[in-house]
Order: structure tokens, then C-alpha cells, then sequence
């Protein structure tokens, strides 16, 4: 029986699978420029020829947008995981947040392109209205498809990458949502760690340092410990090897910060 991060994780890799297919194709790019009325035989056969991929392309984005909101509804942990498996887990839901912003912003550079000519177009009549409406309309549908399919599925896919760690990101410091949930989980996933191999308790949190905001790890000290740097140096180590082994991505993403305490262990 599959354990429900390696579900997760086989949901994720067919998710990353599916954005990679979200793209109009190159031939679909780069539109001819506008020409009004009187369309010379070229452009006329120009147009035909992107209105019938861009209808193959309406069609199959609009298939993916359903198999693509489909996976992320069903997407899941019903139980815990080790750190490590945790860690994995969500290493690959940011990837697939990041193929999610990526292709929402390449369809907003399509759609920047492609709105204005539609916009023109419909000020036209007859054959001409008709030759550019055929390939724009299904363009700029598909567009908007992908656009509101990755949007909803990077919204559950971030909402379970806060189910999983207990975190609310969105009260991180960062300019975007990804560098919020980054900031979160580098701080997370340290303290994890850090715990385990220090054997201390620790706390996670943020500290502005030059009006720039950073993870930290707030390690609680026994007063029995002097130079605490010092002392905790390899199992330092051994926490930055756990976090290269499973989030490379949030390596070396945090300062430490060790605090006295009569209540460390």
C-alpha cells in the first residue's frame, strides 16, 4: 500500500507533466501584423491556418485544464510523515507552484498580444472581421483556460503545502507567495532538524536584517553550554546536509539565532 506522501508525490510529478503542455505552440506565436480590410491572399491563408491550431489548441488546453483541476482537487495527506518524506513532498508541490506561475505569466504575455488585435478586430465586418475573429477567438479562449486552471490549482496545491507543515505562510515576510511559502518552510524544516540533531528545542521565526527579512532558527541554549557556535558546529553540519538531501531549494535560506535557556531540553 502507497503511503500518502508518495501519492502526493506521483500526483505531483503528473501535475508538472500536464503545465509543461499548457503552452500555445511556437506556431501560434508571434501573430502577423494588423491589417484592417482588403486582406491579401497570404494573410487570408495565414489566419486559416492559425484559426485551425488554435482551435486543436483551445481543445486540448481546455482537456488538460479539467484533468489538471481533477489531480490537485484530489490531492492529499491523510496521515504523517517522516520530516524527510515531508520535505520531499513539499520540495515538489513548490516546483509545481512555480510551473503554475510560470505559465500563468507566459499565457499574460500571450494574451497581451493577442487582446488588443481581437479588440481591433471587432471593430471590422464581413470577411475581414471574419478571417481574424476565427483564429483569435479560439486563441484568447484557451489562454484564458490555462490562466484560470493553473490559478485554482496553484491555490490547492499551496494549501496543502500549509496543511502539511502546520504553517500559514501568507504571514511571512516576502514580496511574493512563493517567497513566502520558501521563507516559511526554509524556517520549518530547519527547526525540524535542528531539533533532532541538536537535541534542543528551537523555534522558528524571521529577523529583519538591513530592512531585508530572514528565516531564523531560534536554538534554546542550556546555560551549561558555553560558545554554543562552537559546540553545535557538526551537528550544524548535519542539519545542512539533511536539508541538501531533501530541499535543496531552502539550503543555507536561514540565520541562527541561540537564545539562554533555563528550559532547553
Amino acid at each position: 500500500m502507497n503511503k500518502p506522501h508518495s501519492k502526493v508525490m506521483g500526483h505531483a510529478l503528473r501535475i508538472d507533466e500536464i503545465i509543461g503542455d499548457f503552452g500555445p505552440p511556437p506556431a501560434l506565436r508571434n501573430p502577423p501584423p494588423f491589417v484592417p480590410r482588403n486582406l491579401p491572399a497570404e494573410l487570408v491563408a495565414e489566419l486559416r491556418r492559425r484559426a485551425e491550431l488554435a482551435r486543436s489548441y483551445n481543445e486540448q488546453v481546455t482537456q488538460l485544464s479539467s484533468l489538471l483541476l481533477r489531480v490537485t482537487d484530489n490531492l492529499q495527506v491523510t496521515e504523517e510523515a517522516e520530516p524527510k518524506h515531508v520535505a520531499l513532498v513539499e520540495g515538489m508541490l513548490v516546483k509545481v507552484i512555480q510551473a503554475c506561475v510560470v505559465a500563468a505569466h507566459d499565457v499574460d504575455e500571450e494574451l497581451r498580444v493577442h487582446e488588443p488585435l481581437r479588440a481591433m478586430a471587432e471593430l471590422l465586418e464581413g470577411p475581414d472581421r471574419a478571417a481574424w475573429m476565427a483564429f483569435l477567438e479560439p486563441m484568447i479562449q484557451g489562454l484564458r483556460t490555462v490562466k484560470i486552471a493553473t490559478n485554482i490549482a496553484a491555490g490547492r496545491v499551496s494549501a496543502l503545502a500549509k496543511q502539511i507543515s502546520g504553517i500559514d505562510h501568507d504571514l511571512w515576510p516576502g514580496e511574493t507567495e512563493e517567497e513566502r511559502l520558501l521563507n516559511s518552510r526554509a524556517a520549518f524544516f530547519y527547526r525540524v532538524f535542528a531539533e533532532r540533531e541538536l537535541g534542543v528545542l528551537c523555534q522558528e521565526g524571521w529577523v529583519i536584517e538591513g530592512g531585508v527579512p530572514f528565516p531564523v532558527v531560534k536554538v534554546s541554549v542550556p546555560d551549561s553550554i558555553d560558545r554554543p557556535r562552537h559546540y553545535f558546529r557538526a551537528a550544524i553540519e548535519r542539519v545542512h546536509e539533511w536539508v541538501a538531501d531533501t530541499r535543496p531549494d531552502l539550503l543555507g535560506r536561514i540565520t541562527w539565532d541561540f537564545v539562554r535557556s533555563e528550559n532547553a531540553t
